[in-house]
């Protein structure tokens, strides 16, 4: 679970950028966030890393979100969580078993799927570093760095499809030597959703246990 809230980690934010920041990576952060503002929903299968060669770790899963407003249903690592906007559900298959909460306003804010694609648009100060072409595509290097020092990561390096505008991925530095990516393998934006599968329906899973903790 500590890796799914990491991965989820990932998936910040909207506001005002604050501190000082780099002109040319703000022009491009504005047409990213400009696009993908226009879409009303969108799903993501990504591939999910995590390395620390201190300790020689060295992991990588696949998973998919979908997103529509502030919902999403995410799959990983053997856990779908539903939000539907107001309750969260984790649903651990292996274990047969869903954990009911409630959203943390203090946690919570930062640790929301929903913002993936807005990610670096509060609490961050920002540089471009470059621009590189990798799979055969043209990407924007950028790098975040939190304007909160008590964050338990000292950068995020981002990368932008400069073609189609979209964030290509999102590598995040911890302080603990742990290195997590997030890389889109295929984005799909304004795929029609039915706001159901944003939700757990437990008259429908009767074999699973239930832990309410709401």
């Amino acid at each position: 679970m500590k890796s799914t809230l990491i991965l989820i980690s990932f998936l910040l934010i909207t506001g005002m950028i604050t501190g000082q920041t780099d002109k040319k990576a703000k022009e491009i952060l504005d047409k990213v966030s400009a696009k993908n503002k226009q879409y009303n929903s969108a799903k993501a299968d990504f591939i999910y890393s995590l390395d620390n060669d201190k300790e020689d770790i060295h992991e990588k899963t696949q998973g998919v979100i979908w997103i529509k407003g502030d919902k999403y249903k995410l799959n990983l690592m053997g856990n779908t969580i539903y939000f539907n906007g107001d309750t969260i559900w984790t649903h651990n298959k292996k274990a047969a078993e869903v954990n009911i909460t409630l959203p943390d306003n203090k946690e919570e804010g930062a640790l929301d799927p929903s913002k993936v694609f807005t990610m670096y648009e509060s609490g961050f100060t920002y540089s471009f570093v470059g621009e590189r072409f990798e799979k055969g595509l043209q990407l924007y290097d950028i790098d975040l760095f939190p304007t909160d020092k008590e964050k338990p990561y000292s950068k995020i390096k981002l990368k932008i499809d400069k073609n189609k505008l979209h964030i290509y991925s999102v590598e995040y530095i911890g302080n603990d030597n742990n290195i997590y990516r997030l890389e889109i393998m295929r984005f799909t934006p304004d795929l029609p959703m039915d706001d159901k599968i944003f939700y757990f329906n437990t008259k429908e899973n009767p074999d699973v246990d239930v832990i309410d903790m709401t």
